[in-house]
């Protein structure tokens, strides 16, 4: 069976070249699709604004619905404003259907006309540049350290940040997925990013703060908003942040002060872009931003509205990817979206956007804007994502490309893109009563397996790939050598593997011979790590090839967030505990989250609104807490108390 159509015969040219996807307007002029790229013609707008039902109870609209047709100078004939879809005959189109079309021209001619129309996700014509879908192999997730992964940032060494506001603040891994460090933070934080000059930037609700690189201390803070959330920054050092309840982006320079865009809507700060609303342009909820450097854009993950808006680092809209829905380049939850480039770096090849709620990353065409794949999926299973938040390309390896996920069940999936190197499985460096048969690669082919313990293996990579050596030990009584850590100041170490847990004083442990040992400093609140001595120095990572003995110092230093006579305390009741009759309780202008109890009877005061050098007074201080006058006085200046 047919459906029959009447038709007035006027061509429309599908030739439109306003970038991808994007909501339908109605009219052929906004209608968005790629280029070469299949299209439905209902949902885009590409039938004519006249097509509409001879009454409200006439839904043969719908068998239009799921038509594909092609970008390219291809014509498709319009319905005319007094004719009417009259009749559906037969059920939904399938992968290949026969249209039959007549019009009126005195009594009715019925005139049959055959059109070939192929259905897919994936078919494109004539896209000399099109990127393939990726080869997505799941790797080992990092769960060290990790509970509640939100942001993920990486720096030019292929170290990877990750903000984890109960995993202790941000964590620090290296290119190997081993945690080299855990910064604490005062408050809950969200988004992160590497400014030009090193500095870590961390969306902290109200403001950005700007921590340092090495040690994670305070240096300043910039912005107000009402929830900072995501962070970019371009090559030109300026920083753009999301504000998820303002709906719009607040543009800094690279000296964190606010750059007019001249584009500003009304009612929203001089420096930003985008409003509320669904129109091109607006938000509804913008959460994750990235800058894509060879178009000079940026990316602003639209959630609410299902989608991804594409500016100019000034706030002018250039395109869309992606609409509300569920489907290939329709997004429920969209939260993040990161970018793949060509090993040259002279042309993008794909884009990841992660759905927290599908629980999966659509890959993308660049150059088309094309649907390419899914990558994982809802569930536990390796390789399955819970509530994903973040997505981060990857490239520090050049031979073995990885996607990491911010995943919702406390670890970071990683996954393999087109791997062509070798990866030892987890049995590398483990210790075994019989030979190892399996998990010895977890990308590559096992090769030139020898010894009968210790034993060695490679990991041969496809096409030339590079290959990794690997290794596993016998059980037996090894030698043991001991490693001491001791603490100065406030913090912890541990190890990996376990065996070092020093909360104070010093304390020491075992390990065999031949172990390598990563010590992880972590800060007390107030208190920031400052560096190694002994058998480790500097501030990085604290690596032991336990071949001896060895003896470790860990150093952590208060953070001077207030002071009293120049001496410096990480919290305001430790400062109140040392200020005397009269004297002055100097604070920086940052937040303290805690409760603060005036109970020793003096009279005082405290100043607010200090830089981190104590050298000028323009910011304000907050007490996110209670504040209890039980005895004794207070004068306050700049001091704000939520």
């Amino acid at each position: 069976m047919h459906d029959i159509f009447i038709f007035d015969m006027k061509p429309i040219l599908l030739n439109h070249s306003r970038g991808w996807g994007g909501k339908p307007t109605g009219s052929h002029e906004d209608s968005r699709v790629a280029e070469n790229s299949p299209v439905d013609i209902r949902q885009s707008g590409f039938l004519s604004d006249n097509t509409k039902p001879d009454d409200a109870g006439d839904t043969e609209m719908g068998t239009v619905t799921g038509i594909w047709g092609y970008k390219q100078n291809m014509t498709m004939p319009t319905l005319g404003k007094d004719q009417r879809i009259k009749k559906s005959l037969g059920n939904q189109l399938s992968a290949w259907r026969h249209f039959s079309m007549a019009f009126c021209s005195g009594l009715m001619r019925v005139i049959f006309l055959t059109m070939v129309v192929l259905l897919g996700q994936n078919v494109l014509s004539d896209c000399a540049f099109c990127a393939i879908a990726p080869v997505a192999t799941p790797l080992s997730a990092l769960t060290e350290g990790a509970r509640t992964p939100v942001r993920l940032a990486t720096n030019q060494a292929g170290d990877m940040y990750v903000t984890d506001p109960r995993g202790g603040g941000i964590l620090r891994y290296n290119s190997s997925g081993v945690l080299q460090q855990t910064i604490s933070t005062i408050k809950n934080i969200s988004g992160i990013a590497i400014a030009q000059n090193g500095d870590l930037l961390v969306s902290q609700g109200s403001s950005v703060a700007v921590l340092d690189k090495t040690s994670g201390v305070l240096k300043s803070s910039f912005g107000v908003f009402q929830k900072a959330n995501g962070i970019a920054v371009d090559t030109a050092g300026s920083v753009y942040v999301t504000d998820s309840i303002d709906n719009c982006v607040q543009v800094f320079s690279s000296a964190y002060a606010p750059l007019s865009t001249g584009t500003a809507a009304a009612g929203k700060p001089v420096n930003s872009f985008g409003t509320t609303g669904q129109l091109a342009g607006q938000f509804l909820q913008p959460t994750g931003i990235s800058y894509e450097k060879i178009a000079n854009q940026l990316a602003v993950v639209d959630t609410l509205n299902g989608r991804v808006q594409f500016f100019s680092p000034t706030g002018v809209y250039q395109k869309t990817i992606g609409s509300f829905g569920s489907g290939p380049l329709y997004f429920t939850s969209p939260q993040s979206i990161a970018f793949e480039y060509t090993k040259d770096n002279s042309s993008l090849s794909r884009l990841y956007v992660v759905d927290a709620f599908q629980g999966t990353v659509q890959a993308i065409d660049a150059a088309s804007g094309a649907f390419l794949s899914y990558i994982g999926g809802y569930g536990l299973a390796s390789g399955k994502l819970v509530v994903p938040s973040d997505v981060l390309y990857d490239r520090f390896d050049s031979s073995n490309n990885r996607l990491v996920v911010s995943n919702g069940n406390g670890s970071l999936a990683l996954y393999g893109i087109d791997m062509t190197g070798g990866y030892c499985g987890p049995a590398n460096r483990g210790t075994f009563g019989a030979a190892p048969a399996t998990a010895l690669c977890s990308s590559g082919s096992a090769t030139n397996f020898s010894g009968t313990g210790p034993w060695n293996w490679s990991c041969v990579g496809a096409a030339g790939g590079t290959v990794a050596s690997c290794s596993a030990a016998l059980q037996g009584a090894p030698v043991m050598y001991a490693l001491s850590v001791t603490l100065s100041g406030s913090g912890t170490v541990t190890s990996n593997p376990v065996g070092i847990a020093c909360s104070g004083g010093s304390c020491s442990a075992g390990f065999s011979q031949g172990s390598i040992i990563s010590l992880m400093p972590t800060s007390a609140a107030g208190s920031a790590f400052s560096g190694w001595s002994g058998d480790c120095s500097g501030t990085g990572s604290c690596v032991i090839n336990m071949a001896a003995n060895h003896s470790v110092q860990a150093i952590f230093d208060l953070i001077p967030l207030a002071r009293v006579n120049g001496a410096p305390f990480g919290s305001l009741t430790t400062a109140y505990a040392a200020v005397g009759m009269g004297g002055i309780l100097e604070a920086q202008s940052v937040t303290f989250v805690e409760n603060l109890t005036l109970n020793n009877g003096v009279v005082f005061t405290l100043q607010g609104g200090f830089d981190p050098a104590y050298g000028n007074r323009g910011g304000t201080t907050t007490l996110d807490g209670t504040l209890v006058v039980s005895s004794g006085g207070l004068i306050v200046d700049s001091m704000v108390i939520k």
